[in-house]
């Protein structure tokens, strides 16, 4: 890091770089990371390296709780002509740091044209961090709609995603989507270490006490900021392999 300056200017400079910044992430030394992938997309890069870079750079300004420096890195390093994968990437980057600043609707509305999975989950955490119970709820049971037919136990990510439905709907008071979310994964809740607390979830509003309160008052705490993140940093900076000589 002292020596950064007389990284080569070069693709095997810019994979050490890289490197170097997950590296830093790794050990949370985030104002490091950021100073070195700024440096990359501000003189050393163009097209859309840059812009990948720069999709980096603004995910390092998210974990530092720096959202609308994340937003102003990833609007000033617009370009177009980018592979598909890379915009959809930096689309729902965007997203997340525009519901981070404060506009939710304004980040949806972004979304709205990717489909995955992925782009369910943080659909759904905007609407969760908003509370809109029952978007969220509904967003997070569609992502595993056809989970509950199929042969295979539930992962403990997909649990997670239905507990978080059904404390979606409990918020809201929906007795109704409760019942219908316990008559598709009940028997495959019951299968796991979280049956017992799923039932506390789906019972009728009214007879839930003091169990729910306590289930929900630790899963709603649950950060989907880090959730999101989380799966950035494993999907795309995991990614960034140790540099090999030219």
């Amino acid at each position: 890091y002292d020596f950064r300056n007389l990284m080569p200017i070069d693709r095997v400079g810019d994979e050490i770089v890289r490197y170097l910044a997950s590296r830093l992430i790794d050990l949370d030394l985030l104002p490091q990371a950021a100073e070195l992938l700024a440096h990359q997309v501000d003189e050393r890069l163009k097209g859309a390296a840059r812009a990948r870079v720069a999709a980096e750079l603004a995910v390092v300004h998210l974990l530092d709780d720096k959202p609308a420096r994340a937003l102003t890195t990833m609007r000033k390093s617009q370009t177009s002509n980018l592979p598909a994968a890379l915009r959809r990437q930096r689309t729902m980057i965007e997203g997340f740091a525009l519901a981070q600043t404060g506009n939710p609707d304004v980040a949806l509305e972004l979304l709205e044209p990717l489909t995955g999975a992925d782009v369910q989950r943080l659909r759904a955490n905007i609407n969760w961090d908003a509370r809109r119970w029952n978007e969220a709820g509904r967003t997070l049971e569609r992502i595993h709609s056809g989970r509950w037919a199929d042969q295979d136990p539930l992962e403990p990510r997909a649990r997670l995603d239905i507990m978080r439905a059904a404390i979606a709907y409990s918020l809201a008071d929906d007795d109704f989507a409760l019942n219908r979310l316990n008559q598709k994964f009940g028997e495959k809740m019951s299968e796991t270490l979280d049956g017992p607390t799923f039932q506390i979830l789906v019972r009728p509003v009214e007879e839930q006490g003091f169990e729910r309160d306590v289930t929900v008052d630790n899963i709603l705490h649950i950060d989907s900021q880090d959730s999101f993140l989380e799966d950035y940093r494993r999907r795309y900076f995991s990614n960034t392999s140790k540099p090999t000589e030219a």
